[in-house]
């Protein structure tokens, strides 16, 4: 991985970065204060409407991302499985699928 350096001129400010319209990419170096706090850019915090983030860490970078809602409801009726439990029974349905999943590895 190649390493990315500001040059000293541009510590203050922003490099935006854009691939056609589809990837754009905002540079910015910020401090750190004594509490490990890093003050997140205003435009991107109105941006993502949220006060949650998540913080994705390797051990080469660190990751923002804002916490979103899912709409697990697109995904309600993407799977089909053919079942003879009544889906009322929670537990006879689980049990038909735990036991199709095993006949997998017989």
């Amino acid at each position: 991985m190649q390493k990315f350096e500001l040059p000293k001129s541009l510590y203050n400010s922003q490099i935006h970065v854009i691939f056609g319209d589809r990837v754009k990419y905002s540079v910015t170096e910020r401090d750190i204060d004594p509490q490990g706090r890093v003050l997140l850019p205003k435009g991107w915090r109105a941006e993502i409407k949220t006060k949650k983030v998540i913080l994705l860490q390797t051990p080469e970078y660190v990751k923002i991302l804002p916490k979103r809602k899912v709409d697990l409801t697109k995904y309600s009726n993407s799977i089909k499985v053919d079942l003879k439990a009544p889906l009322t029974d929670w537990h006879a349905v689980e049990k038909e699928l735990l036991g199709k999943s095993l006949e997998r590895f017989k």
